[in-house]
């Protein structure tokens, strides 16, 4: 993979003590060197539908950050030429959602061009953790059933729950879908499903 540093901007803070009445003294100082380059996390989840891909220290002067993404599965079959948003500050982001890459799971690789110039690139890996907890059986008489989605990242404002019976079809969808409710920052139950009996 290559260097994903960008020369490092030199910092440098002066420290000053003050007394009750403000008057102050330095007492001393430092110099830091602040790199640049890509950043994210390294890790996210298919059920997040996107996620974010940064690159910091791109030069003010700078129109145009493209993040060329695609997925390590079949190479580059699925590449995506991604615009970026300038947040300011020389920071940039792109959004990378997954259907616009089969939805694919494994690493996922960007790599990022400032005005054409190859800047810096970044991996992440797409994984599946969700895990669905729900009855194969439900009783008419308790009325509802709820089902329980786990491992929703925290990115994901909404859960929604379609739900029908076999019998006519879609005729019984209800309308909004269900919208869950977030019980852990993992996890998404649906409201009570109601169970209605239909003659």
């Amino acid at each position: 993979m290559p260097d994903t540093t960008s020369k490092p901007e030199i910092i440098s803070p002066t420290f000053y003590s003050f007394d009750k009445y403000e008057s102050g003294i330095g007492i001393g100082g430092t110099t830091v060197a602040v790199n640049g380059g890509t950043g994210g996390s390294k890790e996210t989840d298919m059920s997040g539908v996107s996620y974010d891909v940064f690159i910091y220290g791109v030069d003010l002067k700078v129109q145009k950050v493209q993040f060329p993404t695609w997925t390590a599965y079949k190479d580059q079959d699925d590449i995506e030429w991604i615009d970026g948003v300038n947040l300011g500050n020389g920071v940039w982001r792109a959004a990378v959602v997954y259907s616009k890459h089969n939805s694919e799971l494994g690493n996922y690789i960007t790599y990022i061009y400032a005005d054409g110039k190859y800047e810096g690139a970044w991996v992440f890996n797409v994984v599946d953790s969700q895990k669905f907890t729900f009855p194969t059986v439900a009783s008419l008489s308790s009325g509802f059933y709820d089902i329980t989605v786990e491992g929703v990242p925290s990115n994901v404002t909404t859960v929604r729950f379609p739900t029908w019976t076999e019998r006519n079809g879609h005729d019984d969808l209800e309308d909004p879908w269900i919208e869950g409710e977030r019980l852990t920052s993992t996890s998404a139950p649906s409201d009570n499903l109601d169970l209605v009996l239909f003659a």
